[in-house]
């Protein structure tokens, strides 16, 4: 099947409408990612609260994968890791990490299939990216596939993105709505004990929210359901719980939908 239409159609999330997973720019995105951008994608008070939470969540010692990360990974300075992988779409920015151990580029449209060994991480991190995933299902099942059973997965955004790289249906939601689409990629990939939180509602800072989940501790062999015939889960914690219902069978437009642009 054609790529444009096989994306189209929205493998796993068949309650999407059809092009919901498509960009602006249909162009590969290596060419986007080829100049570095050795700015931050978050302010202040977003950049800590990342920081809070992944000293809450990620454990001490353990082996981290930062997927979609970049020059930064807002990992706690006091915390020490075993290993911290890094993945990206440019060399230079992730060569400027100074917390990666080691790292890899590649194009997870092109090919969701991560290099790493199943069983091999105590926590995936991915933040401030999660809206440029086309293929969101198949990346985040291979990410349960090389976490430990029971270890977690930290999704992090805020309201800001390159408009044109950013898949449609992100761009015509907004915050609670991006929980419940990001809820339903974990659920559609496997993940158990989904929880939503608001770390920072916006007023003085960028808003910033989190979907959480823990990869699947038994027999992995066989691939998650795709949905059909059941509803949507939501997704909703204790800790800034936002309640994560499912996201909308089209994009709605309303006031602060979707994303504010980053600079060129």
């Amino acid at each position: 099947m054609p790529e444009a239409q096989r994306i189209s159609t929205v493998p796993h999330l068949p309650e999407l409408p059809a092009g919901a997973l498509l960009k602006a720019d249909p162009a590969p995105d290596s060419l986007f990612y080829a100049e570095p951008r050795l700015v931050a994608h978050l302010d202040d008070a977003a950049i800590a609260a990342v920081t809070g939470l992944y000293r809450e969540v990620l454990p001490a010692g353990g082996a981290i994968l930062d997927l979609m990360s970049s020059w930064i990974s807002h990992l706690p300075a006091e915390v020490a890791f075993s290993t911290v992988i890094g993945h990206g779409m440019n060399a230079r920015e992730l060569a400027a990490n100074p917390r990666l151990s080691r790292w890899f580029v590649q194009d997870l449209n092109a090919d969701p299939v991560l290099p790493l060994a199943a069983d091999s991480l105590d926590a995936v991190t991915l933040c401030a990216s999660v809206q440029y995933l086309q293929r969101p299902v198949e990346v985040l099942r291979e990410v349960a596939r090389v976490l430990r059973p029971g270890a977690p997965v930290v999704i992090t955004f805020s309201n800001r993105c390159f408009p044109t790289k950013a898949v449609r249906i992100w761009q015509g939601l907004q915050g609670r709505e991006h929980c419940a689409l990001v809820a339903l990629y974990l659920e559609r990939a496997g993940f158990a004990g989904v929880e939503a939180r608001e770390l920072l509602s916006g007023r003085r800072s960028d808003p910033l929210w989190a979907v959480l989940g823990a990869a699947p501790g038994q027999d992995r062999s066989a691939p998650a359901g795709d949905g059909r015939g059941s509803e949507a889960g939501g997704a909703a914690g204790p800790k800034g719980g936002v309640g994560a219902a499912a996201p909308p069978s089209r994009p709605q437009r309303r006031r602060r939908a979707g994303c504010r642009a980053f600079p060129p």
